[in-house]
């Protein structure tokens, strides 16, 4: 090896600390990129879960919300009895829908846009039918009666949906009808929800062990780069570490050399002057 001149030494620890910028930039940043890819399918993996599974308590106390009102509606008579029993489903009408927004995990802000446009149509409903009121009072019939057909057609607009989203939400509105559960018991309104409730409970765990899966897919795939990482991190400083080794050799060759170079001269001095 005293024969590899300095350059030599020089140009070899240049490669090899060149080979572990490479792996650095190119190998280990890679590597990372992969992991915090990971880590965000993770954290919204994660968040979606502990989500789905707050949005379910809520449901459950709508769901608990119409059993006591429904409860007390039978000790009520009259129009407060019926008030009070309409009101009930509708709360079961909110836990069916809440319900099918955490069990197929739809954002909060999608469930608000399908109750708003159910909403802006009730409310022109409500304008058309003010309308016709107050154009009736005034002896304005042939006005009133145009007002009423308006009010018609948006009211058969309300039975068709725009989006995909709140034609599911109406279905599920339909299951709870004021009109057909009203006059029930509790007991009886519960067991015609049962087969609903059945198939979106056993959605929602089929939902909810995929996802945990794949969570526990992510965390041995996060694992494994992060101990490839580990290793690549040692070999590059590694490698770092044994290019400068190589250029501090050029040093110790050449001053060695030179040593070597002075004895050689001394000795042959020596001789000269032995031989004078």
């Amino acid at each position: 090896m005293t024969n590899i001149t300095p350059r030599t030494w020089v140009l070899m620890g240049f490669g090899i600390s060149l080979l572990s910028v490479v792996i650095n930039i190119f190998v280990l940043s890679g590597i990372n990129d992969r992991i915090k890819t990971t880590d965000g399918e993770l954290s919204k993996l994660t968040t979606s879960l502990s989500t789905q599974a707050t949005e379910l308590n809520r449901a459950e106390i709508k769901n608990d919300l119409f059993t006591v009102l429904n409860h007390v509606s039978k000790l009520a008579t009259g129009d407060q009895k019926i008030a009070a029993s309409v009101d009930s489903i509708y709360l079961l009408q909110g836990y069916l829908k809440r319900n099918y927004g955490a069990v197929n995990d739809i954002p909060t802000n999608e469930m608000l846009k399908a109750d708003n446009e159910e909403w802006a149509t009730s409310l022109a409903y409500h304008a058309k039918i003010q309308e016709a009121k107050k154009e009736k009072e005034a002896g304005n019939t042939d006005t009133a009666a145009k007002l009423e057909q308006e009010a018609e057609v948006i009211a058969a607009s309300a039975a068709q949906p725009k989006s995909e989203l709140g034609k599911k939400l109406w279905e599920l509105e339909s299951y709870a009808d004021p009109e057909k559960l009203a006059d029930k018991s509790t007991a009886d309104v519960w067991n015609a929800m049962i087969p609903y409730i059945k198939t979106s409970n056993e959605q929602f765990i089929a939902n909810y062990q995929k996802k945990e899966a794949r969570i526990k897919e992510l965390q041995d795939r996060k694992a494994s780069l992060s101990w490839w990482a580990s290793i690549f991190t040692y070999l590059a400083v590694s490698l770092q570490l044994f290019g400068l080794m190589f250029v501090l050799t050029k040093d110790l060759v050449k001053d060695t050399k030179e040593r070597r170079e002075k004895a050689e001269k001394q000795a042959n001095k020596a001789e000269e002057a032995k031989l004078a």
